[in-house]
Protein backbone atom coordinates (compact mmCIF):
# COMPACT_ATOMS: atom_id res chain seq x y z
CA UNK A 1 0.00 0.00 0.00
CA UNK A 2 3.03 2.00 0.70
CA UNK A 3 4.00 1.74 -2.70
CA UNK A 4 0.66 2.64 -4.12
CA UNK A 5 0.70 6.11 -2.18
CA UNK A 6 4.03 6.93 -3.62
CA UNK A 7 1.91 7.98 -7.01
CA UNK A 8 0.46 10.51 -4.75
CA UNK A 9 1.86 14.34 -3.41
CA UNK A 10 2.38 14.45 0.28
CA UNK A 11 -0.48 17.56 0.26
CA UNK A 12 -2.55 14.99 -0.89
CA UNK A 13 -2.01 11.29 1.13
CA UNK A 14 -4.55 12.71 4.05
CA UNK A 15 -7.74 13.06 1.57
CA UNK A 16 -6.42 9.56 -0.34
CA UNK A 17 -6.38 7.89 3.76
CA UNK A 18 -9.76 9.40 4.07
CA UNK A 19 -11.49 8.16 1.00
CA UNK A 20 -9.67 4.81 1.54
CA UNK A 21 -11.56 4.54 4.89
CA UNK A 22 -14.77 5.45 3.26
CA UNK A 23 -14.34 3.36 1.01
CA UNK A 24 -14.13 0.56 3.25
CA UNK A 25 -16.89 1.45 5.75
CA UNK A 26 -19.16 1.64 2.39
CA UNK A 27 -17.92 -1.78 1.68
CA UNK A 28 -18.28 -3.37 4.76
CA UNK A 29 -21.54 -1.84 6.39
CA UNK A 30 -23.33 -1.73 2.56
CA UNK A 31 -23.55 2.20 3.00
CA UNK A 32 -23.69 5.18 0.25
CA UNK A 33 -21.50 8.19 0.97
CA UNK A 34 -22.48 11.31 -0.48
CA UNK A 35 -19.07 13.72 -0.51
CA UNK A 36 -19.19 17.59 -0.69
CA UNK A 37 -17.78 19.26 -4.06
CA UNK A 38 -14.62 17.93 -5.03
CA UNK A 39 -12.31 19.39 -8.18
CA UNK A 40 -11.12 17.04 -10.90
CA UNK A 41 -8.09 15.86 -9.32
CA UNK A 42 -9.80 14.17 -6.69
CA UNK A 43 -12.34 13.38 -8.48
CA UNK A 44 -9.66 11.81 -9.97
CA UNK A 45 -8.10 10.04 -6.68
CA UNK A 46 -11.28 8.66 -5.36
CA UNK A 47 -12.84 7.26 -8.77
CA UNK A 48 -8.94 5.71 -9.20
CA UNK A 49 -9.52 4.37 -5.41
CA UNK A 50 -12.70 2.89 -5.84
CA UNK A 51 -11.64 1.13 -9.51
CA UNK A 52 -9.54 -0.60 -7.12
CA UNK A 53 -12.37 -2.41 -4.77
CA UNK A 54 -14.71 -4.84 -6.62
CA UNK A 55 -17.58 -4.03 -3.53
CA UNK A 56 -17.95 -0.60 -4.27
CA UNK A 57 -18.58 2.16 -7.26
CA UNK A 58 -18.45 5.67 -7.75
CA UNK A 59 -20.60 8.20 -9.91
CA UNK A 60 -20.03 12.06 -9.52
CA UNK A 61 -22.63 14.75 -10.74
CA UNK A 62 -22.19 18.23 -10.21
CA UNK A 63 -25.55 20.04 -11.38
CA UNK A 64 -25.67 19.37 -15.55
CA UNK A 65 -23.61 17.68 -18.02
CA UNK A 66 -19.54 18.19 -17.69
CA UNK A 67 -19.86 20.36 -14.82
CA UNK A 68 -16.25 20.90 -13.50
CA UNK A 69 -16.85 20.40 -9.57
CA UNK A 70 -18.91 17.68 -8.46
CA UNK A 71 -20.41 15.84 -5.30
CA UNK A 72 -19.49 11.88 -5.75
CA UNK A 73 -21.09 8.93 -4.50
CA UNK A 74 -19.89 6.03 -3.18
CA UNK A 75 -22.14 2.50 -3.04
CA UNK A 76 -22.36 -0.92 -2.78
CA UNK A 77 -21.45 -2.46 -6.64
CA UNK A 78 -24.99 -4.26 -6.47
CA UNK A 79 -27.24 -0.88 -5.59
CA UNK A 80 -28.01 1.94 -8.79
CA UNK A 81 -27.59 5.32 -8.54
CA UNK A 82 -30.55 6.13 -10.75
CA UNK A 83 -32.66 9.09 -9.45
CA UNK A 84 -30.69 9.69 -6.66
CA UNK A 85 -31.04 12.99 -4.70
CA UNK A 86 -28.06 14.62 -5.12
CA UNK A 87 -28.90 17.84 -2.91
CA UNK A 88 -28.21 20.46 -4.83
CA UNK A 89 -29.65 24.26 -5.02
CA UNK A 90 -29.29 26.88 -6.91
CA UNK A 91 -28.86 30.46 -5.47
CA UNK A 92 -28.79 33.57 -7.70
CA UNK A 93 -27.13 36.36 -7.19
CA UNK A 94 -28.43 39.82 -8.58
CA UNK A 95 -26.61 43.06 -7.88
CA UNK A 96 -28.97 45.82 -6.85
CA UNK A 97 -27.83 48.60 -9.32
CA UNK A 98 -28.25 47.72 -12.86
CA UNK A 99 -24.80 48.19 -14.64
CA UNK A 100 -22.90 47.09 -11.83
CA UNK A 101 -19.79 43.99 -12.73
CA UNK A 102 -18.75 42.05 -10.83
CA UNK A 103 -16.22 38.78 -11.61
CA UNK A 104 -16.05 35.57 -11.06
CA UNK A 105 -13.31 36.46 -8.74
CA UNK A 106 -15.67 38.92 -6.71
CA UNK A 107 -18.31 36.35 -5.84
CA UNK A 108 -15.95 33.99 -4.67
CA UNK A 109 -14.47 36.39 -2.59
CA UNK A 110 -17.85 37.13 -0.97
CA UNK A 111 -18.27 33.42 0.13
CA UNK A 112 -14.87 33.27 1.27
CA UNK A 113 -15.84 36.26 3.31
CA UNK A 114 -19.23 34.65 4.94
CA UNK A 115 -17.07 31.65 5.86
CA UNK A 116 -18.61 29.45 3.06
CA UNK A 117 -16.06 26.08 2.37
CA UNK A 118 -15.29 25.54 -1.26
CA UNK A 119 -15.70 22.11 -1.19
CA UNK A 120 -20.25 23.70 -0.03
CA UNK A 121 -19.96 24.62 -3.68
CA UNK A 122 -19.60 24.36 -7.03
CA UNK A 123 -19.58 25.73 -10.20
CA UNK A 124 -20.97 29.23 -10.75
CA UNK A 125 -22.48 30.81 -14.02
CA UNK A 126 -21.94 34.38 -14.37
CA UNK A 127 -24.34 36.79 -17.10
CA UNK A 128 -24.39 40.09 -17.59
CA UNK A 129 -27.41 41.19 -14.89
CA UNK A 130 -26.99 38.02 -12.18
CA UNK A 131 -24.48 34.87 -11.33
CA UNK A 132 -25.88 31.70 -10.53
CA UNK A 133 -24.03 29.09 -7.91
CA UNK A 134 -25.14 25.58 -7.27
CA UNK A 135 -24.23 24.60 -3.70
CA UNK A 136 -25.36 21.93 -1.37
CA UNK A 137 -28.77 22.29 -0.45
CA UNK A 138 -27.97 22.53 3.49
CA UNK A 139 -25.34 25.44 2.75
CA UNK A 140 -28.29 27.29 0.34
CA UNK A 141 -30.22 28.33 2.98
CA UNK A 142 -27.38 29.86 4.94
CA UNK A 143 -26.04 31.77 2.02
CA UNK A 144 -29.92 33.29 0.83
CA UNK A 145 -30.01 34.51 4.41
CA UNK A 146 -26.63 36.17 4.73
CA UNK A 147 -25.17 37.09 1.56
CA UNK A 148 -25.79 40.71 1.02
CA UNK A 149 -22.95 42.21 -0.54
CA UNK A 150 -20.31 41.48 -3.56
CA UNK A 151 -17.22 43.11 -3.64
CA UNK A 152 -18.84 46.89 -2.32
CA UNK A 153 -22.30 46.38 -4.16
CA UNK A 154 -25.20 45.35 -2.61
CA UNK A 155 -26.85 42.12 -4.05
CA UNK A 156 -30.55 40.22 -3.71
CA UNK A 157 -30.32 36.34 -3.69
CA UNK A 158 -33.33 34.08 -4.97
CA UNK A 159 -33.37 30.06 -5.09
CA UNK A 160 -34.06 29.04 -8.32
CA UNK A 161 -34.52 25.49 -10.04
CA UNK A 162 -31.28 23.16 -11.06
CA UNK A 163 -32.67 23.25 -14.48
CA UNK A 164 -32.33 27.02 -15.19
CA UNK A 165 -29.01 27.00 -14.26
CA UNK A 166 -26.66 27.65 -17.59
CA UNK A 167 -23.71 26.11 -17.54
CA UNK A 168 -20.82 28.81 -17.50
CA UNK A 169 -19.54 29.72 -21.06
CA UNK A 170 -15.55 29.68 -21.56
CA UNK A 171 -14.37 32.33 -22.17
CA UNK A 172 -10.28 32.39 -23.30
CA UNK A 173 -8.11 35.08 -24.19
CA UNK A 174 -5.68 33.42 -26.70
CA UNK A 175 -1.78 34.06 -26.76
CA UNK A 176 1.15 32.57 -28.74
CA UNK A 177 4.86 32.97 -27.37
CA UNK A 178 7.69 30.47 -27.26
CA UNK A 179 9.50 28.57 -24.66
CA UNK A 180 13.25 27.11 -24.73
CA UNK A 181 11.15 24.03 -23.25
CA UNK A 182 8.27 23.19 -21.91
CA UNK A 183 9.30 23.28 -17.88
CA UNK A 184 6.55 24.70 -15.50
CA UNK A 185 8.43 28.13 -14.81
CA UNK A 186 9.27 28.52 -18.69
CA UNK A 187 5.92 28.52 -19.54
CA UNK A 188 3.88 30.11 -16.09
CA UNK A 189 5.98 33.00 -16.34
CA UNK A 190 5.29 33.98 -20.25
CA UNK A 191 1.84 33.04 -19.12
CA UNK A 192 1.66 35.01 -16.58
CA UNK A 193 3.61 37.74 -18.02
CA UNK A 194 6.12 37.75 -14.96
CA UNK A 195 10.05 37.21 -14.70
CA UNK A 196 11.16 33.64 -14.42
CA UNK A 197 12.10 34.85 -11.15
CA UNK A 198 9.12 35.66 -10.02
CA UNK A 199 7.34 32.36 -9.98
CA UNK A 200 9.74 30.39 -8.77
CA UNK A 201 8.95 31.37 -5.40
CA UNK A 202 4.70 30.95 -5.75
CA UNK A 203 5.83 27.25 -7.49
CA UNK A 204 7.64 25.91 -4.65
CA UNK A 205 5.61 27.52 -2.17
CA UNK A 206 2.90 25.33 -3.25
CA UNK A 207 0.74 28.74 -4.78
CA UNK A 208 0.60 26.77 -8.39
CA UNK A 209 -1.39 23.58 -9.92
CA UNK A 210 -1.10 21.69 -12.75
CA UNK A 211 -4.38 19.75 -13.56
CA UNK A 212 -5.69 20.66 -9.69
CA UNK A 213 -2.80 18.63 -8.47
CA UNK A 214 -0.20 20.89 -6.23
CA UNK A 215 2.83 21.22 -8.34
CA UNK A 216 6.49 22.41 -6.38
CA UNK A 217 8.69 21.21 -9.09
CA UNK A 218 9.82 24.41 -11.64
CA UNK A 219 10.97 21.48 -13.76
CA UNK A 220 7.96 20.28 -14.22
CA UNK A 221 7.04 18.99 -17.62
CA UNK A 222 3.89 20.83 -19.43
CA UNK A 223 1.92 19.05 -22.32
CA UNK A 224 -1.46 20.09 -24.27
CA UNK A 225 -4.45 20.19 -22.58
CA UNK A 226 -2.87 21.33 -19.10
CA UNK A 227 -4.63 23.37 -16.76
CA UNK A 228 -2.09 25.24 -14.79
CA UNK A 229 -3.54 28.06 -11.77
CA UNK A 230 -0.96 30.13 -9.98
CA UNK A 231 -3.19 31.59 -6.60
CA UNK A 232 -3.96 35.03 -7.12
CA UNK A 233 -3.32 35.32 -10.61
CA UNK A 234 -6.04 32.72 -12.53
CA UNK A 235 -5.14 29.95 -15.16
CA UNK A 236 -4.74 29.00 -18.29
CA UNK A 237 -5.13 26.04 -20.23
CA UNK A 238 -2.11 24.94 -22.73
CA UNK A 239 -3.94 24.99 -26.43
CA UNK A 240 -1.12 23.72 -28.42
CA UNK A 241 2.09 23.25 -28.00
CA UNK A 242 3.94 22.39 -31.15
CA UNK A 243 6.58 23.78 -33.58
CA UNK A 244 10.09 25.56 -33.53
CA UNK A 245 11.17 28.80 -34.03
CA UNK A 246 13.97 29.46 -36.12
CA UNK A 247 16.38 30.11 -32.91
CA UNK A 248 15.10 26.51 -31.95
CA UNK A 249 12.14 27.55 -29.20
CA UNK A 250 9.01 25.42 -28.71
CA UNK A 251 5.95 27.14 -29.91
CA UNK A 252 3.04 27.67 -26.80
CA UNK A 253 -0.53 28.71 -27.53
CA UNK A 254 -2.67 29.35 -24.08
CA UNK A 255 -6.06 30.20 -23.31
CA UNK A 256 -6.47 32.52 -20.42
CA UNK A 257 -9.81 32.30 -18.66
CA UNK A 258 -11.23 34.91 -18.22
Amino acid sequence: METFHMHFSQEERPFVQTVEKTIARVAERDLTHLTDFLDPRQLQIVRGLTNRHPDVQFVSFGGYPDAERCRGLMLPAYQTAEDWDWELSVVRISPESSGTVLTHGDYLGALTGLGVKRSKYGDISITDTCADIILTTEMSGFVLLNLTHVARAKVRTAEVALSSFTPPAVDFEERTFTVASPRLDAVLSDAMRLSRAKVLDPIRAGKVQVNWRQVSDPSWQLAEGDVVSMRGFGRFRILEMEGVSKKGRLFVKIGKYM
